[in-house]
């Protein structure tokens, strides 16, 4: 038997069956945008530091078990010994749940 997460007893939750697809799983996204977005890295022990800037994400429809078609550009700084460029980054990603395997096709980096 398979453990139950605290969750479920506190919201009377009950776990679909193996082999049926839970509740909500059907969920589908029109897509997911980000754009201008920065992350910045610093590591005080080593002195580095590292940015990426203008980030921008862009994916098609996300539907449980179904391809994802993904665009990424960005900007990456590093602090010493200051290096900068751009990338942008484009294919097609997927998660299959019933095998628990990840596959990438298409793949595209421009620098």
């Amino acid at each position: 038997m398979a453990g139950r997460p605290n969750l479920d007893d506190l919201l009377g939750t009950k776990r679909a069956p193996a082999g049926e697809v839970p509740p909500g799983a059907a969920l589908a996204i029109g897509g997911v945008n980000l754009s201008d977005a920065r992350i910045t890295w610093h590591d005080a022990s080593a002195k580095a530091s590292a940015t990426i800037d203008d980030l921008t994400i862009n994916t098609g429809p996300v539907r449980l078990g179904e391809p994802i078609q993904l665009a990424i550009g960005f900007i990456v700084e590093t602090g010493d010994p200051g290096l900068s460029g751009r990338g942008d980054l484009a294919g097609e990603v997927g998660f299959n749940p019933d095998t628990q395997t990840s596959t990438v096709r298409n793949l595209s980096l421009k620098t």
